[in-house]
């Protein structure tokens, strides 16, 4: 609890992983196959004293919310944190405010679909369909694309 609000057990996963402390790991490496090269994705320089401290990426998914929204981004400001948010459609257009402060609080807003359907389901005709939908509302409501 926090404030008197009972926070989803989502959101206080994520808040649980922003107080932990990362320890430095080894440089990422992917290599499709034994003979081709390994590309380094992410190096930290090992001859510096001084080591970068760790990144971590906040999504958040099916938004947005009346209620949860504000939530997530009064304690994004509270640790001067970034957020990614995957709306849906049809929620931004049930609750404008709420994509509105994604926005203009500098978070990033991305399109997850219009109802978060199965979109493995959907004909190439259905999921065009369903991300116009969901992108005409982005564009209404926050003006992006």
């Amino acid at each position: 609890m926090r404030h008197g609000v009972r926070w989803p057990a989502g959101v206080l996963l994520v808040l649980a992983s922003l107080m932990l402390a990362v320890a430095p790991r080894p440089p990422l490496v992917r290599s499709a196959s034994p003979s081709m090269p390994v590309p380094v994705l992410s190096q930290t320089n090992t001859d510096s004293p001084v080591r970068p401290a760790p990144i971590i990426y906040l999504t958040f998914d099916d938004g947005p919310h009346p209620v949860y929204t504000p939530q997530i981004l009064e304690l994004l400001a509270e640790y001067g944190a970034r957020g990614t948010f995957f709306v849906v459609g049809s929620m931004v257009r049930h609750w404008p405010e709420a994509a509105q402060q994604i926005v203009e609080q500098g978070h990033s807003i991305q399109l997850h679909s219009w109802r978060h359907g199965n979109l493995t389901r959907f004909t190439h005709q259905e999921f065009i369909a369903d991300t116009a939908l969901a992108q005409a509302a982005l564009e209404e409501v926050v003006n992006r694309r």
